[in-house]
């Protein structure tokens, strides 16, 4: 985590944030209100937003399967399991920080016209009915701000955030172990698009696409079936990425890894 891949995706992570944040600090400062501190909720209901920050997460587990720094010593003396199963929990453990990283920034980011009310204020209400104007067009279905406080679609974001960067890392990670790490980040990238494919398509993927999951606009308020719920949404992603987990392993304890592999 203390690498220079590390602190260019923090890097990258700190510039989106404040693109897409600037124009909501000034609007709240020029109505002279205070907003809650929860914005990430409204960052993710935009498409364009959740690409970028799922692209980022693609460049932080390009280097999959971690084999970079000298790390056949390390596979040598803790055998193949173990040095496995210290990939996997780098994955989920790096996911979580990454995850959490995101809801801190985005705080830390409006704290100057910020607040830490625990019910939805007046700014992200007039959001969610109007969408914004034309420079700040992101909005969230104000079903979601009747069913969820502040706080707890913030913690629910992160965990799906957490699952779904997971479960990106564990795809290209397995991906990388069969030698196909071309292959590993096109999957990455086609998992990124499928939302907007999915509008192209006569029938909705909303339930077989991961990375929608992370736009609460696509979580099952009331009894609209069109979406997948929140269990849904929670069981699919912890299912998928120990799968993916398994067959890692799996393949690690059957690998034959050379002194001249990357």
């Amino acid at each position: 985590m203390f690498s220079f891949r590390f602190f260019t995706l923090l890097f990258m992570l700190i510039f989106i944030l404040d693109m897409f944040l600037r124009e909501f600090r000034n609007n709240v400062c020029l109505l002279d209100m205070r907003a809650n501190v929860a914005v990430l909720p409204f960052l993710q209901n935009s498409d364009f937003f959740l690409k970028m920050i799922l692209l980022c997460a693609i460049y932080f587990y390009s280097d999959a399967p971690f084999m970079e720094r000298g790390q056949l010593f390390d596979l040598i003396r803790l055998g193949k399991e173990r040095w496995g199963r210290r990939n996997l929990s780098y994955i989920m453990g790096s996911a979580l920080i990454l995850s959490a990283l995101i809801a801190v920034l985005s705080i830390l980011e409006v704290l100057s016209v910020g607040n830490f009310s625990a019910s939805w204020d007046a700014v992200y209400k007039t959001l969610a009915l109007t969408g914004g104007n034309n420079r700040m067009s992101f909005a969230i279905d104000y079903q979601i701000m009747t069913a969820y406080s502040p706080i707890l679609l913030l913690l629910l974001l992160v965990v799906v955030d957490w699952l779904v960067f997971a479960l990106f890392g564990m795809v290209m990670y397995a991906l990388s172990l069969m030698g196909y790490r071309a292959g590993a980040a096109a999957a990455a990238v086609l998992l990124t698009f499928l939302p907007s494919i999915d509008v192209m398509l006569p029938l909705s993927l909303v339930y077989f696409s991961p990375a929608s999951w992370m736009n609460c606009g696509n979580w099952r308020i009331g009894y609209d079936n069109g979406k997948p719920d929140m269990a849904y949404i929670l069981v699919a992603l912890c299912f998928l990425t120990f799968l993916s987990g398994i067959f890692c392993q799996a393949r690690v304890r059957h690998m034959e890894w050379k002194a001249s592999d990357n």
